[in-house]
Protein backbone atom coordinates (compact mmCIF):
# COMPACT_ATOMS: atom_id res chain seq x y z
CA UNK A 1 0.00 0.00 0.00
CA UNK A 2 1.24 3.81 -1.30
CA UNK A 3 1.79 5.53 2.12
CA UNK A 4 2.03 8.42 0.15
CA UNK A 5 -0.06 8.71 -2.93
CA UNK A 6 2.09 10.24 -6.74
CA UNK A 7 0.39 13.47 -7.76
CA UNK A 8 2.02 15.77 -10.56
CA UNK A 9 0.30 18.85 -11.69
CA UNK A 10 3.15 20.57 -13.89
CA UNK A 11 0.86 20.72 -16.87
CA UNK A 12 -2.62 19.88 -15.33
CA UNK A 13 -5.53 22.11 -15.63
CA UNK A 14 -6.77 23.16 -12.25
CA UNK A 15 -10.51 24.82 -11.86
CA UNK A 16 -11.63 26.26 -8.58
CA UNK A 17 -15.23 25.91 -8.33
CA UNK A 18 -17.60 25.84 -4.80
CA UNK A 19 -19.40 23.41 -3.50
CA UNK A 20 -23.36 22.74 -3.96
CA UNK A 21 -25.56 23.69 -1.26
CA UNK A 22 -26.08 20.63 1.22
CA UNK A 23 -23.73 18.97 -0.78
CA UNK A 24 -20.32 17.92 -0.06
CA UNK A 25 -16.53 17.35 -2.03
CA UNK A 26 -14.31 14.54 -1.22
CA UNK A 27 -10.59 14.79 -1.99
CA UNK A 28 -9.56 12.10 -4.22
CA UNK A 29 -13.22 11.28 -5.64
CA UNK A 30 -14.26 12.72 -9.07
CA UNK A 31 -17.08 15.65 -9.55
CA UNK A 32 -19.89 16.81 -11.46
CA UNK A 33 -20.97 20.27 -12.45
CA UNK A 34 -24.20 21.38 -10.85
CA UNK A 35 -24.57 24.74 -11.77
CA UNK A 36 -21.85 27.21 -12.99
CA UNK A 37 -18.82 27.14 -10.55
CA UNK A 38 -20.43 25.08 -8.59
CA UNK A 39 -19.51 21.13 -7.87
CA UNK A 40 -20.57 18.24 -6.20
CA UNK A 41 -19.68 14.74 -5.26
CA UNK A 42 -21.68 11.93 -8.06
CA UNK A 43 -23.78 9.71 -8.07
CA UNK A 44 -22.71 5.96 -8.84
CA UNK A 45 -21.93 5.07 -12.63
CA UNK A 46 -22.08 9.06 -13.28
CA UNK A 47 -20.31 9.53 -16.49
CA UNK A 48 -20.41 13.49 -16.58
CA UNK A 49 -17.60 13.81 -14.80
CA UNK A 50 -15.40 16.80 -15.39
CA UNK A 51 -12.45 16.16 -12.55
CA UNK A 52 -11.14 14.72 -9.83
CA UNK A 53 -11.62 17.34 -5.88
CA UNK A 54 -8.18 18.19 -4.29
CA UNK A 55 -9.89 19.02 -1.24
CA UNK A 56 -12.65 17.68 0.88
CA UNK A 57 -15.33 20.40 1.35
CA UNK A 58 -19.09 21.01 2.68
CA UNK A 59 -21.10 23.44 1.43
CA UNK A 60 -20.25 26.61 0.58
CA UNK A 61 -16.72 26.01 0.50
CA UNK A 62 -14.30 26.46 -2.51
CA UNK A 63 -12.63 22.94 -3.96
CA UNK A 64 -10.41 23.12 -6.03
CA UNK A 65 -10.64 20.52 -9.39
CA UNK A 66 -7.93 18.51 -11.42
CA UNK A 67 -9.12 18.58 -14.85
CA UNK A 68 -9.34 15.97 -17.47
CA UNK A 69 -7.83 18.09 -20.11
CA UNK A 70 -7.54 21.87 -20.84
CA UNK A 71 -10.37 24.04 -21.09
CA UNK A 72 -10.91 26.27 -24.60
CA UNK A 73 -13.10 28.44 -26.16
CA UNK A 74 -15.44 26.53 -28.99
CA UNK A 75 -18.10 27.47 -31.02
CA UNK A 76 -21.64 26.33 -30.10
CA UNK A 77 -23.68 24.79 -32.89
CA UNK A 78 -27.38 24.08 -33.71
CA UNK A 79 -28.44 22.07 -31.10
CA UNK A 80 -27.15 24.18 -28.69
CA UNK A 81 -24.77 22.92 -25.47
CA UNK A 82 -25.77 22.27 -21.58
CA UNK A 83 -23.15 22.57 -19.32
CA UNK A 84 -21.78 19.45 -18.00
CA UNK A 85 -22.54 17.47 -21.03
CA UNK A 86 -20.57 15.83 -23.49
CA UNK A 87 -20.19 17.38 -26.12
CA UNK A 88 -20.19 15.94 -30.22
CA UNK A 89 -19.11 17.60 -33.24
CA UNK A 90 -22.35 19.23 -35.59
CA UNK A 91 -21.55 21.19 -38.74
CA UNK A 92 -21.38 24.31 -37.00
CA UNK A 93 -19.67 24.02 -33.93
CA UNK A 94 -20.65 21.61 -30.91
CA UNK A 95 -23.56 20.67 -29.60
CA UNK A 96 -24.77 18.04 -26.85
CA UNK A 97 -24.16 14.36 -27.45
CA UNK A 98 -27.25 11.74 -26.93
CA UNK A 99 -27.62 10.64 -23.28
CA UNK A 100 -25.71 7.54 -22.49
CA UNK A 101 -26.40 4.32 -24.55
CA UNK A 102 -25.83 1.31 -22.54
CA UNK A 103 -27.21 -0.94 -25.47
CA UNK A 104 -24.68 0.51 -27.72
CA UNK A 105 -26.77 1.34 -30.54
CA UNK A 106 -25.46 5.08 -30.98
CA UNK A 107 -21.98 5.67 -31.82
CA UNK A 108 -20.80 9.31 -31.06
CA UNK A 109 -17.25 10.19 -30.86
CA UNK A 110 -16.98 12.52 -28.22
CA UNK A 111 -15.08 15.72 -28.37
CA UNK A 112 -15.18 17.08 -24.73
CA UNK A 113 -17.89 18.05 -21.77
CA UNK A 114 -19.25 21.27 -21.93
CA UNK A 115 -17.82 23.96 -19.20
CA UNK A 116 -20.79 26.49 -19.80
CA UNK A 117 -24.07 26.26 -21.56
CA UNK A 118 -24.84 28.24 -24.48
CA UNK A 119 -27.14 28.61 -28.02
CA UNK A 120 -25.93 28.39 -31.82
CA UNK A 121 -22.84 30.80 -32.38
CA UNK A 122 -21.83 31.12 -28.42
CA UNK A 123 -18.62 30.65 -27.90
CA UNK A 124 -18.54 28.39 -24.13
CA UNK A 125 -15.16 26.69 -22.31
CA UNK A 126 -15.12 22.96 -23.13
CA UNK A 127 -12.93 20.71 -21.60
CA UNK A 128 -11.26 18.46 -24.22
CA UNK A 129 -11.42 14.95 -24.42
CA UNK A 130 -11.59 12.31 -27.09
CA UNK A 131 -13.52 9.37 -26.29
CA UNK A 132 -16.25 6.89 -28.07
CA UNK A 133 -19.90 6.56 -27.01
CA UNK A 134 -21.95 3.63 -27.82
CA UNK A 135 -21.13 0.55 -29.44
Amino acid sequence: MATRPKSQYQYGTIGSYTTASTETTTAGKTVILVADGTVKDPGAASDLVIGVALDTTVAGARCRVAHFGPIVPMLVGTGDSTRGTKQIVAADGVTDASTHDSDGTSNESIVGVAMQSGVATDMIGVMLMLESRGA
